[in-house]
């Protein structure tokens, strides 16, 4: 329960050279906060006027906690070192180019406050757009329901790899910081996931909010190894979270169902657009997945499918997709109004 005078929420806000869209997070985010919400920002060392930005809101709105780094520290530790700076009850972790609906913090407050028990976790549906903030993916995890879980395993199995989605978790700040103080998983990229999967363990309640609250920029540095961290790393991170006490049998259904909705796409886009990145990436693929029921039904014909026939596969998806979201859009009351 959150303690007199404590917060419940704090915004942990983990940012690097993103003054531009890190403007736009704070626009949307700021005008819901009340006196139970606070929102810290840790700056690694950004070169490109990110200070100004938020001495800019700091000057409107004392919930601002900034916090800049004499040097880069990683995303691992930069996320760290919010959640060692945070105050409340709750740590939503969010993305420093991701936008909230202006119904999201009520929505979550109001969750956790009418929920039986605090629970450890709440985790938001979300969108998906591109850097421009047009609309790919009406809702990520396809089920606008609210739900509730009583048991880790039934979640880890259901969300997969999208519980590696930061700005969806909302967890509780003390069972973090047991974790997180190990070192674990520094430097893999996914702190995040392993903090969620670690105390899951200990306290399996999780609400589930089906309307998607969030907008996730569909963004990737030109740095970055997707390969590498996306595959590799978030593999070792579930797999340990078998050798930690979950059922093998839970790992593996999380795993087959990250294949099949998020591996598929990387395939298919690199087998239209960047085949020399799918020879390189394809023997980290089998190495990680062979073990997958859908690596062989869908990866693999991917893999030695005809150029043209894959790019016509992808218009068709994008066809699908596009009519997906004009109808989402048709359905909801004026949806990109909210994000302006």
């Amino acid at each position: 329960m959150t303690e007199p005078g404590q917060k419940l929420i704090s915004f942990c806000i983990p940012t690097y050279n993103r003054a531009q869209y890190l403007r736009e997070t704070l626009a949307c985010i700021l005008p819901q906060l009340g006196p139970d919400v606070e929102v810290v920002i840790s700056d690694n060392a950004s070169t490109d006027g990110t200070p100004e930005v938020v001495d800019k809101f700091q000057r409107r709105f004392s919930e601002i906690r900034y916090f800049s780094n004499g040097a880069n520290l990683g995303f691992d530790r930069n996320l760290l070192n919010c959640l060692e700076h945070a105050s409340g009850e709750y740590v939503w972790f969010f993305g420093s180019d991701d936008l909230l609906d202006g119904d999201g913090v009520e929505t979550v407050r109001h969750r956790i406050l009418q929920s039986p028990k605090r629970p450890a976790l709440v985790y938001l549906n979300h969108q998906v757009v591109d850097n421009e903030g047009h609309l790919l993916i009406p809702d990520q995890i396809g089920c606008q329901r609210d739900q509730e879980f009583s048991s880790a395993a039934k979640c880890v199995e259901w969300l997969g790899s999208n519980l590696g989605y930061m700005s969806a978790l909302v967890l509780r700040r003390d069972l973090c910081l047991p974790f997180a103080r190990t070192g674990a998983f520094v430097g893999s990229g996914w702190i995040h996931l392993h903090l969620v999967l670690s105390c899951l363990l200990v306290d399996g309640s999780v609400q589930y909010i089906g309307s998607s609250l969030v907008r996730a920029r569909r963004s990737i540095s030109p740095d970055y190894d997707l390969t590498k961290c996306f595959v590799e790393q978030a593999d070792r991170v579930f797999w340990d979270a078998r050798r930690s006490g979950y059922p093998w049998l839970t790992i593996y259904r999380a795993r087959n169902r990250t294949v099949r909705e998020q591996y598929l796409r990387f395939v298919l886009a690199w087998r239209c657009d960047a085949p020399d990145q799918l020879v390189r990436s394809f023997p980290v693929l089998l190495r990680t997945c062979w073990m997958y029921p859908w690596f062989w039904l869908l990866l693999v014909p991917l893999r030695f499918l005809p150029r043209w026939l894959a790019v016509w596969l992808r218009a068709k998806g994008q066809t699908l997709r596009a009519r997906r979201c004009k109808n989402w859009q048709l359905q909801t009351v004026s949806p990109p109004s909210r994000w302006k």
